[in-house]
């Protein structure tokens, strides 16, 4: 490595750290960044990323957690990352607070130097290189992200992707393929599917246009080898994907998406000007940004932000006018143009392909901005290299080539900066984790429900003023909203995923109707409520500001307990039977229950039910019981594939119970039932990884490559003479 190289990847690490040190220094910080009715960052990315540094740190494995809504397979659900090696590092060994501010550091180098790595592999020079890999990594597709932690760390591996591809098609090898692999399973253990997608995608237009093969033989040994590769990316991925299909085909999302869901909140073609001037029609930071939600909007800010400053458009022009485009320049202009019109959704002519697997399966077609972003920056390179290579050629100007290009480079940076350095909100670390008021109310193990009314008293602030001060919404934790909670150490009925499955989304629905046989025995609100003698008020917490809510803890005397037994049942063998008789009459959960399937088993009226919790983890779950009569057990528990139950270490069956609870048939005297949950489909990936592993590595030994060949050439001897 040259010194002029090391510098360079020194500038990177400088650039980084400028931006993210005030994380550190002088006194820890964490971003605090508000979304439309919650925080993504804080009710989802932080708390489950938190939830992981204490599983692992307690040796465990983090598949469930007990206390996102009644239970949730928050591995399954995949935006943990609990496989990505970043993530099993950083939060194995360190308090979340580090190991996530750390992880900002290790993302933005990523996607600098795997950038920069990239467009120096096309032929770009090493200062374009730089240029555009910094406005690729710090432009507005990135730092407006940055409350969304796995897709941003999804995003950091595209250029990886990209270069591995490129080093593939110039050299074909096992190497190659094998790493492209690798670096495809890491981004898929990141969680980020639609990033997955959205790479593979990019990937795959790139190289129909970068193809220049005039043997084809060649060509069919590349197809096959990156074929190969994309296989098993996706087989070394099997121990997070095989659990994530199974969750899929039971949730929400089994059918995938319909066109409204996918095109709820588009990129107007009005949004080009915010190429230019990314604030034109307001920003987030003041509130003066128009909501997403009103008619003729222009969507969401911070999903169709894809501001890399005014210089790498001005050398995109002169990209467009230069003659004798590579291959390279053109799969980069042929990716950034078809990519922008999949940005565009129902208004593009490519709005078909939304019909399709994959297209139909994620929201928001501006993502795609992320490859436009990186054509767009590529070419950028392509144009300051002819300006450089202008200088050079003239005698008077080729002594300050090298002053004016940083003069051009710091331009950008202060662009940038000036762009995103302050667009995010930063709390003190102990400001941000020091648990609110209603907390110290509410005991551990006491269930939470938070009514609906904190999302509107959350918007009224956040459309009107923004983040401009953070205190409103540190404020707001009081609400304990999901998943919020699991920071804090308790429980919440409601739960905040972007793959619940179908049983816990319509148990959300009929929430607060069946808030008593979930077992919710608290309740806070930001408004008062009346219900009789139904509700205890135990704490009032007032805001630091009168315009701000004041915050109400109520104990619900009427909840039931989390473990109860009955001695009736009914059926209702459709969901839609079940709803029927939820939506009837009051249903009596206190002394009854609504099975699924029929146990063909009387139960007598109970005289004597005694209930000890011995064990009560997220994944292990040990009652001792005591009854006089066979009776059913009623845990308020989420159902779901993985649960397994034993009475005195006899397995038996789990019935889904009340939507989204488990029932058990137990003897009558005293007993031990054993609940655990461990995903069969996670060994099953494992297995699949191993053994794919096992046969890429005998496919493309030397000796299987000679078979191969031998094979190859007869059979095109045969067909092609």
């Amino acid at each position: 490595m040259s010194k002029r190289e090391a510098l360079f990847y020194l500038v990177i690490l400088v650039i980084v750290l400028l931006f993210f040190g005030r994380l550190f220094f002088p006194e820890p910080k964490l971003f605090y960044t508000p979304d439309y009715g919650r925080s993504d960052l804080w009710n989802f990315h932080y708390p489950v990323k938190d939830f992981l540094a204490g599983s692992l740190q307690q040796w465990e494995f983090p598949f469930w957690s007990k206390d996102m809504g009644t239970g949730f397979p928050v591995f399954a659900e995949g935006q943990i990352g609990t496989l990505n090696i970043m993530n099993l590092f950083l939060f194995s060994f360190f308090p979340t607070w580090i190991a996530w501010n750390f992880s900002y550091v290790l993302i933005f180098l990523l996607s600098f130097l795997g950038s920069y790595l990239f467009f120096k592999k096309i032929g770009i020079s090493s200062k374009a290189s730089l240029f555009s890999a910094f406005t690729f990594s710090f432009g507005g597709y990135f730092i407006s992200r940055i409350i969304h932690f796995s897709y941003i760390q999804a995003a950091s591996l595209l250029p990886w992707l990209f270069l591995l591809a490129e080093h593939f098609w110039k050299r074909p090898s096992g190497k190659h393929a094998l790493l492209f692999g690798i670096v495809l399973s890491q981004q898929i253990f990141t969680g980020g599917f639609q990033w997955v997608f959205i790479s593979l995608l990019g990937v795959s237009l790139y190289l129909v246009v970068r193809i220049r093969e005039r043997d084809l033989g060649a060509l069919i040994k590349k197809i096959a080898l990156f074929s190969l590769a994309l296989l098993l990316g996706l087989a070394l991925a099997a121990p997070q994907l095989l659990p994530t299909l199974e969750l899929k085909r039971i949730s929400v999302r089994k059918g995938g998406l319909s066109q409204r869901q996918i095109f709820q909140y588009p990129y107007p073609f009005k949004n080009l000007v915010t190429f230019v001037l990314p604030d034109f029609f307001g920003t987030p930071r003041d509130g003066s940004y128009p909501s997403p939600f009103e008619e003729g909007g222009s969507g969401i800010y911070w999903e169709n932000t894809a501001y890399v400053g005014i210089l790498p458009l001005i050398f995109l022009l002169l990209a467009l006018v230069k003659k004798g485009k590579s291959r390279q320049e053109k799969a980069l202009w042929f990716l950034g143009v078809f990519s922008f019109l999949l940005v565009l959704g129902e208004r593009s002519p490519l709005s078909f392909l939304y019909t399709y697997f994959g297209f139909n399966n994620f929201r928001v077609p501006s993502r795609f901005l992320i490859l436009v972003t990186l054509s767009l920056t590529g070419l950028a390179g392509v144009g300051l290299d002819r300006v450089l290579q202008a200088l050079s050629r003239g005698k008077r100007f080729r002594p300050y080539q090298s002053l004016i290009f940083s003069v051009v480079f710091i331009v950008a940076i202060v662009d940038l900066f000036y762009f995103g350095f302050s667009y995010h909100p930063l709390v003190p670390v102990k400001q941000a984790l020091d648990p609110p008021e209603t907390v110290r109310a509410i005991p551990t193990g006491g269930r939470i429900f938070t009514t609906r009314e904190q999302g509107r008293v959350w918007n009224d602030v956040f459309l009107s003023r923004g983040w401009q001060e953070a205190y409103p919404y540190l404020h707001f934790k009081n609400g304990l909203d999901a998943n919020l909670n699991l920071v804090f150490g308790r429980a919440n009925v409601r739960s905040y995923s972007a793959l619940p499955p179908i049983r816990q989304a319509i148990h959300l629905r009929l929430l607060p109707r069946m808030l008593d046989a979930a077992a919710a025995a608290y309740i806070i609100s930001p408004t008062p409520l009346e219900d009789g003698d139904a509700l205890e008020l135990v704490s009032t917490i007032e805001p630091p500001e009168p315009s701000l809510p004041r915050y109400y803890v109520y104990e619900n005397r009427e909840s039931l307990d989390r473990f109860r037994f009955v001695s009736t049942y009914v059926i209702g063998s459709t969901m839609r039977d079940v709803l029927e008789i939820v939506d009837g009459v009051d249903f009596p959960f206190e002394r009854s229950v609504i099975l699924e399937t029929d146990p063909s088993e009387t139960f007598m009226q109970l005289e004597q039910a005694e209930i000890s919790v011995l064990v009560d983890r997220d994944q292990r779950l040990v009652l001792a019981t005591k009854t006089d009569k066979k009776a059913i057990l009623v845990v308020a528990d989420s159902f779901y594939p993985g649960w397994r139950v034993t009475i005195n270490g006899r397995e038996t069956e789990i019935f889904p119970a009340n939507i989204n609870q488990r029932a058990v048939i137990v003897p009558s005297g005293e007993n031990t039932v054993e609940m655990f949950y461990f995903p069969d489909r996670f060994l099953q990936g494992i297995a699949v990884s191993i053994g794919s592993l096992f046969a890429y590595l005998v496919i493309t030994s030397r000796r299987s490559q000679r078979v191969f060949q031998q094979v190859f050439k007869r059979y095109k001897r045969e067909f092609f003479g």
